[in-house]
């Protein structure tokens, strides 16, 4: 257990050190006519200075969902893709940024995974709340300061990137971050091999991605995104008050069934959320906010593993304490230190006393991730109900 609480950590290390990725999308090709002929450079994208180095470049890349036009390249055969010569633009990397961004959701994650222990409070309790705001407090003065920095503060003054920063990091929480513990409880109560657990849980990434892909579709037809991760939580909600209340008298099959259900879930919220985001953020920014998006919700999936394990630890050692002492006996590491293969070593009797003590122990986990979903619900109802361009097809 201790092991896997490393895992937050290496996770928030790997994401920390990485900057902006630019947003760039596919032009598309067509004759050269006077309808799509090349409007001149826009000097908000590309500096006057460093514009003769584009002068032979005569389409103009841009997102089509950002309320900008994509203008296709023109006569392609002939014009060249790389501008004469490289920017002479010296980039600085935010490298305290980075630091200080990583020591903070380090504390953060610690002191989610510590505070409920069930030995109770010590010294770190009190302690790591304090290094995380000091923490997060010189990291804003630092972002403040910097030329690049890696999470532009500027970004926050729109309410939509706000609320998708904070959707993004209870999402993670709910769906990632939740991901190992339920894979854990499935293989427990149902006792299938991992490979067998595996295809079990195929209809959902199969489900995620279809969903996903017509979902992308729906927000290009149509211009409106706003129902769509609504709808995506509101599913969650439910599903987590199915498993809280599932027992051993649940067939598999329903449990199968809400895998495709929790696929269609995340992906109705996942991707709809890097639309609106993108959406909103000005072009200059857009790589900044996708990198935002994508950093909330590893930090949400790595205090979801912190605190979804807190609160399984938690609850699984409150019910190994009302088992009664023969059973307890046959399990000695109690319910949360419990294998599979010792739940199929016991006899059919101990067996039912032990797995329903499991359930009523591991429910507060989806009580907790269904309460994040339901804050999920309330922060997308209050996103603004925007319509961006529609796609036009060439």
């Amino acid at each position: 257990m201790r092991l896997m609480r490393l895992v937050p950590v290496l996770l928030v290390l790997a994401l920390a050190g990485c900057g902006s990725v630019g947003a760039i999308s596919f032009p598309s090709f067509g004759k050269k006519t006077a309808e799509n002929a090349a409007p001149p450079l826009d000097p908000s994208v590309v500096p006057p200075a460093e514009q003769p180095m584009f002068e032979d470049v005569t389409g103009l890349i841009a997102p089509s969902y950002s309320g900008h036009t994509e203008t296709p390249f023109n006569d392609f055969e002939r014009q060249p893709l790389l501008p004469r010569k490289l920017s002479q633009r010296s980039h600085k990397v935010d490298y305290a940024g980075g630091v200080l961004l990583a020591l903070a959701t380090i504390a953060v994650v610690y002191w989610s995974d510590h505070v409920l222990e069930p030995t109770g409070p010590d010294w770190t309790t009190f302690a790591l709340p304090v290094v995380a705001v000091a923490l997060i407090a010189a990291f804003v003065t630092v972002e403040r300061r910097a030329a690049e920095p890696i999470i532009p503060l500027r970004l926050f003054a729109n309410r939509t990137i706000s609320l998708v920063t904070i959707i993004s990091v209870l999402g993670g929480m709910s769906t990632l971050g939740l991901y190992f513990y339920f894979a854990l409880y499935m293989q427990t109560i149902t006792g299938l091999s991992p490979g067998a657990l595996g295809l079990l849980f195929v209809p959902m990434s199969i489900t995620v991605a279809i969903t996903g892909i017509l979902a992308g579709r729906v927000v290009a037809a149509t211009g409106r995104y706003k129902w769509l991760p609504v709808v995506g939580s509101a599913i969650g909600v439910g599903l987590m008050a199915f498993y809280a209340l599932a027992d051993a008298t649940t067939p598999l099959w329903v449990f199968g069934l809400s895998f495709v259900a929790f696929g269609l879930s995340m992906g109705l919220t996942m991707q709809t959320l890097l639309v609106a985001i993108q959406t909103a953020a000005p072009l200059q920014d857009i790589g900044a906010a996708t990198g935002l998006a994508t950093q909330a919700r590893t930090v949400g999936a790595s205090l979801g593993l912190a605190l979804n394990g807190a609160v399984m630890v938690l609850g699984l050692t409150t019910a190994t304490k009302s088992l009664p002492a023969d059973v307890l006996a046959v399990v000695p590491a109690g319910l949360s230190g419990l294998a599979p293969k010792v739940v199929d070593a016991l006899p059919d009797a101990t067996r039912d006393v032990v797995l329903h003590a499991y359930y009523v122990g591991f429910a507060p986990v989806y009580w907790f991730a269904g309460a994040v979903y339901l804050l999920t619900v309330v922060l997308t109802l209050l996103l603004p109900d925007v319509t961006i361009p529609k796609r036009v097809s060439h």
